[in-house]
């Protein structure tokens, strides 16, 4: 069984999707389901699983193993059809503040980001192979890029201009955009990884990404 596509990984704010069912088995009296990706969020570390609905079943648990999360029902569901999977965003929400609201100690990344938001009352994004986004109460990692970008002069300085491009779009919720500013800043970077020969060419390439950059391009990824 391949992993499944974990959607919440690079947009925690996905609240309904669409998925195909891989596998539906009995399990007491309700049934354990597999999609080919999810935006449900697995029970582990610390934070309770997310549940809603899958199609007209609830879903009432949620666990991965091996990195395929299988997902509890009240109802049977067809095996190949595509269902809408609907999240208990309350409930997600509340889990996540709560979760969040513990990494106060500064002994990793993720923790000093979302101990220096909870300070200063801003969203505060750490660019690195993997960025970290917190706000005090919600944290998203971007993964993705190329490792040329360390290469780039300005890079971050660039990314923090984007933030800005992607907030006034996006006025009244600075997470959202600065999640959205990173995830294209990667993709751009992908892209520029695919054409590039060097750190001089990636460069270019990567300013041609940017410019380049299509919303069918930017959503697959």
């Amino acid at each position: 069984m391949p992993a499944t596509a974990k959607l919440y990984e690079t947009d925690p704010y996905v609240q309904t999707f669409t998925a195909t069912v891989l596998v539906c088995t009995p399990a007491g009296e309700q049934f354990a389901v597999q999609l080919d990706r999810t935006a449900f969020y697995p029970e582990g570390g610390g934070q309770p699983c997310d549940t809603g609905a899958l199609g007209t079943a609830l879903v009432t648990d949620v666990q991965e193993h091996g990195g395929v999360i299988t997902h509890t029902v009240s109802a049977a569901l067809p095996v190949g059809q595509t269902v809408e999977g609907r999240i208990d965003w309350a409930r997600r929400r509340d889990h996540m503040e709560q979760h969040t609201g513990e990494l106060t100690a500064p002994k990793a990344p993720a923790g000093l980001a979302a101990a220096l938001a909870q300070k200063l009352g801003c969203v505060v994004l750490l660019s690195g192979t993997e960025d970290l986004i917190a706000d005090g109460q919600l944290l998203c990692t971007v993964r993705g890029g190329s490792d040329r970008m360390r290469t780039v002069t300005g890079a971050g300085c660039m990314l923090s201009v984007l933030c800005g491009a992607f907030a006034a779009v996006q006025p009244g919720d600075a997470f959202t955009a600065a999640v959205q500013a990173a995830r294209f800043w990667k993709a751009c970077a992908e892209q520029a990884e695919d054409h590039a020969a060097g750190a001089g060419s990636f460069r270019v390439a990567l300013f041609d990404a940017a410019g380049n950059m299509t919303d069918e391009v930017f959503a697959g990824e």
